[in-house]
């Protein structure tokens, strides 16, 4: 049963059919039963409810133990060794696929109030690093990485392991080093660099400016994304809120040699 609702949940037409017939519901009952049960289950989940999907995870996070279950799949995923022989492309092809979903699942979460800590607590941090050094995911699935990175490090406890983390940070250089033009990873570079920033200098020293005034906003943004910024900044500007933008030190050169 739990095959079958992940075989539809992969079709994207009838996910809205699957969501209104209450099929979430059911998925958290399968996600319980231990086994392939409860992997066909979670990436049902992860297919309906999931980043991709404009999904909020109520369901995913509806309890301690599909969380768990949820890090725990995606840890034995990419700690598996890759797919070999005749069918290894179309097996590591649905490899990515699945990791994509799972880490798309986990956007979700890292988003919510609710389970930040809970996914620290399932050292979230660590099967990221993996995924990212052992390159386990697709352009895709390294934009969600990145993503979870960014909504985790707005936790003390998080941006403190990143600090010291050199590992984590030089696979974060790298994504945001990246010449790959695919848009998911042109749009990871972009995460990867404003989580640096926010790691590596509002952390550790950040502007005079910002010191001891609650009503700050620092705005980070894509270029593309210059006219969206202005009108944000026109709106904020106008409330008497204090915007300072990441673009206002940047000088000539690489990132490193801005920051």
């Amino acid at each position: 049963a739990a095959a079958t609702l992940h075989n539809l949940a992969s079709n994207a037409a009838l996910l809205p059919a699957l969501s209104k017939a209450g099929v979430p519901d059911a998925l958290e009952s399968l996600v319980r039963i231990q086994g392939t049960c409860s992997i066909c289950a979670i990436l049902a989940l992860a297919e309906l409810t999931g980043a991709e999907e404009g999904g909020e995870g109520e369901h995913l996070a509806s309890s301690d133990p599909i969380l768990s279950t949820i890090v725990q799949e995606l840890d034995r995923r990419i700690a598996a060794p890759p797919a070999t022989g005749d069918h290894s492309r179309t097996a590591r092809l649905q490899e990515l696929v699945g990791t994509r979903k799972l880490l798309s699942a986990l956007h979700v979460l890292a988003s919510r109030l609710d389970t930040k800590l809970r996914l620290l607590d399932e050292d979230i941090l660590q099967v990221l690093t993996t995924a990212l050094e052992d390159k386990r995911t697709d352009p895709g699935g390294t934009l969600h990485a990145v993503s979870i990175i960014l909504h985790l490090a707005f936790e003390s406890t998080c941006r403190q392991v990143l600090s010291t983390s050199s590992t984590l940070l030089g696979l974060l250089r790298n994504v945001a080093g990246s010449s790959d033009p695919q848009p998911e990873m042109v749009a990871a570079k972009g995460v990867a660099n404003a989580l640096l920033y926010m790691v590596l200098q509002l952390e550790l020293d950040p502007p005079r400016a910002l010191r001891g005034d609650p009503r700050v906003v620092t705005l980070m943004m894509h270029d593309s994304d210059a006219g969206v910024g202005k009108l944000v900044r026109n709106h904020l500007s106008s409330r008497n809120v204090l915007l300072w933008r990441s673009d206002d030190l940047l000088v000539s050169g690489s990132f490193d040699e801005a920051l």
